[in-house]
């Protein structure tokens, strides 16, 4: 269901499975996607971050997570979670790519030419 954009469609067998292993971060993670692509962003934060406590080097959570901020309009949150992402893994394309287009937005989006804050 994922890989099909069938979002709606994936969130009832996704928390079945959440529910018979909660524990299983791949599956939180899973979950916290469809959430995001659904615009339920304050669910997807709360599940992304319980994942970021037992992996908090994980740079595709991290990116994530940072895509989320970004899609609810949350650009500096955003930024900060893509050179998190980056210090942990300075090769990671998808962050490095996020973080040159938010570079390159709209005037207010990021303060193009300054270092992001942290």
């Amino acid at each position: 269901y994922l890989h099909n954009e069938q979002n709606t469609r994936a969130l009832e067998p996704t928390e079945l499975a959440l529910k018979a292993d909660p524990s299983d971060n791949s599956t939180r993670i899973n979950y916290a996607i469809l959430l995001t692509r659904l615009g339920r962003y304050l669910d997807a934060e709360r599940e992304f971050q319980a994942v970021l406590k037992t992996e908090p080097r994980n740079s595709l959570l991290l990116h994530n997570l940072g895509f989320l901020y970004q899609n609810a309009g949350r650009v500096d949150q955003a930024i900060l979670y893509y050179q998190e992402a980056l210090k942990n893994d300075p090769k990671f394309a998808p962050s490095r790519q996020a973080l040159a287009t938010l570079s390159q937005g709209p005037p207010g989006t990021i303060n193009s030419g300054s270092p992001a804050k942290k």
